[in-house]
């Protein structure tokens, strides 16, 4: 990674406020040159450092609510679905909810609280893991 993408490394992560406008306008613009491994061992870090990231890397601690739109331009709806369904065969306990038709910036993340404070109040997570 080099020039505006190198310099912008952090902006492009933001996801809400000023910050995701401003990330927003630097994907916009960022030459596609700026993103290319330059020789074989940059892609072999690149590959290290994203199997790093990877979710899930081990059992959930907990149960997990995830909730996601099924237009998300942003965030790949099938990675998700191969995340949770890794982390269902790691034993997990998940709650999926998809709301069609939202995006991004438009999703409606309210039952998250009431998800929450049930886990609080004792009451066993639902599980939509197979």
């Amino acid at each position: 990674m080099r020039g505006d993408a190198f310099d912008n490394r952090i902006v492009v992560q933001a996801c809400y406020g000023s910050d995701a406008d401003r990330a927003q306008e630097v994907l916009d613009n960022l030459d596609p040159k700026d993103l290319v491994p330059i020789d074989q061992g940059a892609v072999d870090r690149l590959a290290g450092w994203l199997s790093e990231l990877a979710l899930p890397s081990r059992p959930l601690s907990g149960p997990l609510l995830l909730i996601y739109a099924s237009e998300d331009d942003i965030v790949d709806v099938a990675w998700l679905d191969k995340a949770s369904s890794a982390a269902c065969a790691l034993g997990g306990t998940i709650e999926s909810v998809v709301r069609v038709g939202q995006g991004h910036g438009d999703l409606d993340g309210s039952p998250a609280v009431p998800w929450v404070r049930e886990r609080f109040d004792g009451f066993e997570a639902p599980n939509s893991c197979p």
